[in-house]
């Protein structure tokens, strides 16, 4: 809980939805991703990745395993492409998405590990 709440604190984040049931008609899935957010400040960690999406409206998913793993890039693609973020947004259209692993050993942010992903790498997954 103290990653995350540094994690929050240090970009000082807007909460816009959690555990928000996303689905896409058209490819027939549906599932919950855990959160919708606007990130307001850079946290001015060099490794941390944030600094490219400060303002944007992106859905994060959080982990506490030990890495992120090149399928948490799937799973998130398939948020972003979900059909119903009008609901909350006023559009369909996310501007990133995101891994945040919490409980990390990472001492420079406090705990967690934020990797984030813009729109064509979100395509490309």
């Amino acid at each position: 809980m103290l990653a995350f709440q540094e994690f929050w604190k240090r970009h000082n984040v807007s909460l816009i939805a959690s555990e928000f049931p996303i689905y896409n008609l058209k490819r027939g899935y549906a599932g919950t991703l855990d959160l919708i957010v606007r990130l307001n400040q850079d946290c001015g960690v060099k490794t941390c990745g944030c600094k490219d999406f400060i303002g944007k409206i992106g859905c994060l998913d959080i982990k506490t395993g030990g890495g992120i793993y090149p399928s948490y890039g799937a799973q998130l693609a398939a948020y972003g492409m979900g059909q119903n973020f009008k609901q909350v947004l006023g559009t369909n259209k996310i501007g990133y998405t995101a891994v945040l692993r919490i409980g990390t050993n990472h001492k420079s942010t406090g705990g967690y590990e934020f990797e984030p992903y813009n729109s064509k790498q979100t395509k490309i997954h």
